[in-house]
């Protein structure tokens, strides 16, 4: 009879995954191609796909703990697999990491400026660094330099979550300028630093691509829609029916299912996210684990997935019909639409998650939008709806007729050139 596994439901050290047991998805052959080509990284997913997850394997990797990828029995013994990059010719060298976690739920300014003097001051320690002022940008320089001097080896830098203060700024014209030039003046030295640095991987949901926060980093690759990466967050079709399949035959016997009925059950509730033209369909992990630890399917990313900065953010944006949101035809810029402006609801409904990419014209670099599985359009109906639709006696659309470029329809649509027009557009 198959063992059930741990899952990790809410658990985002690498270490602790592996070692206590809990199941992981093997996302190292992503990870291989990405840091045996080196350049400097930003990825953008939804919240609760496992970005911190994959920021924590990095830092395990490059600290050199190959024990962690072997294959190993734990101590409540729990046979733990190889993975794919132990079997590669990586040669396991330790790097100095330094690693910024901008993941936590940070209050205001001053919280976030202890946050960056602390994680410096706890590198610096480790390096025999006595910063002679508190400046981050002089004191970034000098950590980077020193850490690669004292091993011999350049700094891998690691950053979770970098947005999560700039979500919750929107709206506070004067805290947003305040998040923004911290960030701006702690990574403004990595410009200059390129030959001290080996990797630079960087997460968030957007890239704010207008805010220049990013100028300061030499070729940033943003691998979030490229076909190569579109797996390295996320559970595939392949990975549930192959690692998973015990599960679901477990899961299937107590809902009193077949096999494929539960399946089905699943793909209905949690797949149908896409991150690339290639479309694999990628399940939610953080919804696939919850269901398979509490044996229900139910609505699981919603509470933990939508952060409250999300909702008020749509409160304040021209309103929306639950008709114009699914089957959304758009070109690929919209994807590096900041969020700070308060007139485009679709491109952060995009990233944060509750739309996805349904199909893609390579003729007219097009893309339908929609809504990605069950899940995620209940959570919508249920709880976002009343924040982006109006009563006729509230505030007027502030939509502009454009017509659908492949079809010609005119429909109603933002400011970013997205109609309601699937039927034509898929």
């Amino acid at each position: 009879m198959a063992v059930m596994k741990k899952y990790p439901v809410g658990i985002q050290s690498f270490e602790k995954i592996r070692t206590d047991g809990y199941l992981y998805v093997d996302k190292t052959p992503f990870i291989y191609k990405m840091i045996t080509e080196g350049c400097p990284y930003f990825l953008s997913r939804p919240r609760r796909f496992g970005k911190s997850l994959l920021v924590s394997t990095l830092a395990a990797l490059f600290e050199g703990r190959r024990e962690l990828f072997e294959a190993f029995k734990t101590e409540n013994g729990i046979e733990q697999p190889q993975l794919f990059i132990a079997t590669t010719n990586w040669r396991w060298e330790k790097y100095p990491v330094i690693r910024f976690d901008f993941s936590k739920d940070l209050l205001g300014i001053d919280e976030l400026d202890l946050l960056i003097d602390k994680t410096l001051e706890r590198y610096e320690q480790q390096y025999g660094i006595v910063p002679e002022e508190k400046n981050a940008f002089l004191r970034m320089d000098t950590l980077v330099r020193t850490a690669h001097k004292e091993t011999g080896k350049r700094v891998v830098l690691l950053v979770d979550e970098y947005d999560k203060m700039m979500l919750h700024s929107i709206g506070d014209d004067e805290m947003a300028k305040a998040v923004k030039a911290r960030f701006k003046n702690l990574f403004s030295p990595l410009k200059d630093l390129d030959e001290h640095l080996e990797l630079v991987f960087i997460t968030g949901i957007s890239k704010f691509s207008q805010m220049g926060v990013f100028s300061t980093i030499n070729q940033l690759d943003n691998i979030s829609l490229k076909t190569d990466y579109e797996a390295i967050c996320g559970i595939t079709e392949n990975e549930l029916t192959t690692l998973l399949r015990p599960d679901i035959e477990m899961l299937a016997t107590k809902r009193g299912e077949t096999y494929d009925e539960t399946l089905a059950e699943l793909k209905r509730m949690y797949d149908g996210y896409h991150f690339s033209k290639g479309m694999t369909d990628i399940y939610n992990p953080f919804s696939l684990v919850s269901a398979f630890r509490s044996g229900e399917l139910l609505d699981y990313w919603f509470e933990s997935g939508t952060p409250s900065a999300l909702i008020e953010m749509l409160a304040k944006m021209p309103p929306i019909e639950l008709t114009d949101v699914d089957g959304i035809c758009c070109r690929s810029d919209v994807f590096n639409v900041a969020f700070q402006s308060y007139d485009q609801p679709l491109p952060v409904l995009y990233q944060s998650g509750y739309l996805t990419l349904k199909s893609y014209r390579r003729d007219r670099d097009m893309y339908t939008l929609g809504f990605p599985n069950t899940e995620v359009q209940t959570g919508f109906a249920n709880s976002l709806y009343q924040h982006t639709t109006c009563p006729l006696s509230s505030r007027p659309l502030r939509h502009s007729t454009l017509a659908c470029p492949i079809s010609g329809k005119r429909t109603t649509a933002t400011s970013i050139t997205i109609t309601p027009c699937s039927t034509h557009c898929s």
